[in-house]
């Protein structure tokens, strides 16, 4: 009987950890990858499929733009990029930062 739990725990287990092909979690992020984006060439679709679904997503109806938030890591500092499309879904830039959350002050 214990074989048998032992073996349905590293079952379950190892499916947790299965991944989708070409979809990077935030840790497996780089700076690098954000700067392969190209202006005019990389859509939405193909952000999604690289990066995953955005951590957060805002629309700037004034500039025209829709901006998606993605975190990352670099190194050992947590980082947040800002990618930028223009209303049509066609990329247009990235802004990086420091992670705010990790300076947040907790009340």
């Amino acid at each position: 009987m214990h074989k048998l739990v032992t073996m349905c725990v590293g079952v379950l287990l190892g499916a947790g950890c299965a991944t989708v092909p070409d979809l990077q979690s935030w840790w497996g992020r780089t700076e690098a990858d954000f700067q392969r984006l190209r202006p005019g060439v990389t859509t939405q679709a193909d952000v999604l499929k690289q990066f995953g679904t955005p951590d957060g997503m805002v629309v700037f109806d004034n500039l025209r733009e829709q901006v998606w938030d993605y975190y990352f890591a670099d190194g050992s500092q947590g980082m947040l990029a800002w990618v930028v499309f223009d209303l049509k879904g066609s990329y247009k830039h990235y802004v990086s930062q420091p992670d705010p959350r990790e300076n947040a002050v907790m009340e």
